[in-house]
């Protein structure tokens, strides 16, 4: 089981927030609970117009076989965070089958972590957004603001940064149990 760091430990954590079409990322790492943000991005394929669902999920599987790696080596992480996918359709505007991406996706990442001996942390969204803005039905831009004000370097991107990367900087963030009073 993860134990959150002590006082005087570092933990690195990447954090993933898996959208409709692509998955945000972000590291943090935490020194004695004080984070600092080592890097982020957007990960993920389009689907292709002759696309099937099994061509997509193969090229999804390439991809992500090639992209985690790369991210571990660059980043080094002591352990992964993702937020948890339901599995129901809450009858918004993400089908099904996008679901089903997304826990494509994130399966890839969790074998790989598996085989690299890492612990993985499956985070609930409202956990991850009561952790960051003290209200577990934050909107996104509640979270992007509260992101912004423990990132204030982000701050230049306040409008353009994709929501699925400051969800993931959230997810990192949870998962490192950084200290962001």
């Amino acid at each position: 089981m993860f134990q959150v760091p002590k006082a005087g430990e570092s933990i690195r954590c990447l954090g993933f927030d898996v959208g409709a079409k692509y998955m945000g990322w972000a590291v943090v790492q935490t020194f004695a609970g004080i984070p600092q943000l080592e890097g982020y991005g957007l990960a993920g394929l389009e689907e292709l117009p002759n696309d099937t669902f099994g061509t997509y999920r193969k090229r999804l599987i390439e991809y992500w076989l090639h992209t985690f790696p790369e991210l571990v080596v660059e980043y080094s992480p002591d352990l992964f965070a993702s937020e948890t996918i339901p599995l129901v359709s809450n009858g918004g505007k993400f089908d099904n089958l996008q679901r089903v991406k997304g826990l494509l996706a994130i399966t890839v990442c969790q074998a790989l972590a598996y085989m690299d001996d890492k612990q993985w942390r499956e985070i609930g969204a409202n956990t991850a957004k009561k952790y960051v803005t003290n209200n577990d039905k934050a909107t996104k831009v509640a979270v992007r603001n509260a992101v912004i004000k423990v990132f204030p370097e982000l701050e230049p991107e306040k409008k353009t940064i994709n929501p699925n990367v400051t969800d993931a900087i959230a997810v990192a963030l949870t998962g490192a149990r950084a200290h962001i009073e």
